[in-house]
């Protein structure tokens, strides 16, 4: 059996406003508070800094290229364990978060 097309949410939007009754909502809020928090969280953190050149290495040539944090793997690890940011834990190149105002 092939795999069903994504649903178009916008549209299942669309018409459950235009007839709530006939139409349910197919990801109501309740289903995704989760995400909804995660999304105004990451709305709201203050911008990434640039990681210093002197912490990031390139691997690979050409269009298979792609950048490496130095130590990034340890670091993850650690912030997984602690349950904190790369700030939190010390990582050199993380700056603290800052609260945005307004």
């Amino acid at each position: 059996m092939p795999p069903r097309p994504p649903a178009d949410l916008l549209r299942n939007l669309i018409a459950h406003h235009l007839d709530p009754d006939a139409v349910p909502l197919l990801a109501p809020l309740s289903g995704t508070r989760a995400f909804a928090s995660v999304v105004e969280a990451v709305r709201d953190a203050p911008s990434p800094s640039k990681i210093p050149a002197g912490w990031i290495r390139s691997v690979g040539e050409g269009a298979s290229r792609y950048s490496v944090v130095r130590g990034i793997g340890e670091e993850v690890a650690v912030a997984a364990d602690r349950l904190a940011l790369f700030s939190e834990i010390g990582v050199p190149w993380a700056r603290a978060a800052r609260r945005r105002t307004g």
